[in-house]
């Protein structure tokens, strides 16, 4: 499952600051939102949860791009904090909305 950590290019940037806020949502409706391949990570069984993080970056760019090449971003992500379950071991991931 490599390809779910690695990005197509490297890429360079400095980080303003972040902000996340992290809900506890039913099970059942976690379910709805990611595909059946992931679990939601839970709870006591009881609570599943999403997060939306909002992370203010600087000179965002390519690796070994001069920064007068990078563009400030504001990124909003919502996730869902799941788990993956193979035959050998089980990772934690977060499937992005």
């Amino acid at each position: 499952m490599s390809w779910l950590k690695d990005h197509p290019f490297a890429i360079e940037a400095t980080f303003d600051f972040s902000l996340v806020f992290t809900f506890a949502i039913n099970i059942a409706d976690a379910v709805k939102l990611i595909p059946a391949c992931l679990q939601p990570d839970t709870f006591k069984n009881q609570h599943a949860f999403i997060a939306v993080a909002m992370v203010k970056t600087k000179n965002l760019r390519p690796k070994g791009f001069p920064e007068w090449c990078g563009r400030d971003f504001f990124l909003p992500v919502i996730v869902c904090l799941c788990v993956i379950i193979t035959k050998s071991k089980s990772d934690c991931a977060a499937f992005t909305f």
